[in-house]
């Protein structure tokens, strides 16, 4: 329903999706060094960097609050960061890190940046809808270059490995975020 944020809630909304990204682009940075596949180590460095640059995008919206954290609510209360570390400790090819990030992270975040979207006023909203459209680029620009990478290594055939994708999803679910990860906002 477009309209129903108030300028407040709207900076809120900017300020928990920019943490989102914070936590993919920090936990996909941090993680990126430990793999064993050259092709997802660049994959991951340059998905990190790209989250990052959506990231900042959202916290240039909060920019007139000088003197203060431009993150009022900080993501997903850290379980992006905890599903994408425990991907990385799990997996040291990361394969899990890129599946964790294309199918259990991005449909949420799509969920919740389509919300966003919905919920920014005319006038004082555009700002964050322009936002949104970037950080949903982002994701889909990812989910397509994860896809290429995937593709070149074929299935991957270990039961343990796909016990604990299923894990994954189980984690976010168990969160709270089954669909999406909300907005950071509550009514």
């Amino acid at each position: 329903m477009r309209g129903q944020y108030s300028i407040d809630e709207s900076e809120r909304v900017a300020g928990y999706l920019g943490g989102c990204f914070d936590e993919l682009y920090r936990g996909l940075g941090e993680g990126a060094a430990r793999f064993d596949d050259d092709a997802v180590v660049v994959v991951t460095f340059e998905l990190a960097r790209t989250f990052g640059a959506v990231r900042t995008r959202f916290e240039d919206l909060l920019a007139h609050r000088a003197g203060t954290d431009p993150r009022p609510a900080w993501g997903a209360s850290g379980v992006i960061c905890d599903v994408l570390t425990e991907a990385i400790s799990f997996d040291t090819s990361g394969a899990l890190v890129l599946f964790a990030t294309s199918m259990v992270v991005t449909p949420r975040l799509l969920v919740s940046l389509r919300d966003a979207a919905e919920g920014a006023s005319a006038s004082s909203g555009a700002p964050l809808v322009m936002a949104t459209r970037a950080g949903a680029d982002a994701l889909l620009a990812s989910s397509r270059r994860i896809a290429d990478v995937s593709s070149r290594r074929g299935p991957i055939e270990d039961e343990s490995w796909r016990t604990h994708a299923h894990r994954l999803e189980s984690l976010v679910d168990a969160a709270g975020f089954s669909e999406s990860f909300g907005l950071g906002i509550t009514g």
